[in-house]
């Protein structure tokens, strides 16, 4: 997701285009892993990549989730409608 999600952002802004994300798993878990942290530690880095995260997606005019708990948590976990 990082950093091309706020690239992608910024670049659909820039051209008046939708922005749609196919989420597939969520970069902070990723980075969490990466680091070898829990994907709920308090790791500056992982916790900056979460809010990213969820800022632009909340900012994305459609999203494809590849599970229903994807779906659920960007619901209730990033406030995606």
């Amino acid at each position: 997701a990082l950093p091309i999600l706020p690239v992608a952002w910024l670049v659909s802004v820039l051209r008046g285009a939708s922005l749609v994300i196919d989420w597939h798993n969520l970069g902070f878990t990723m980075l969490a892993m990466a680091l070898g942290k829990e994907p709920t530690s308090k790791s500056l880095p992982v916790r900056v990549c979460k809010a990213l995260e969820g800022w632009c997606a909340r900012r994305a005019q459609g999203h494809m989730c590849v599970t229903h708990a994807m779906k659920e948590y960007l619901a209730r976990e990033m406030k995606v409608t």
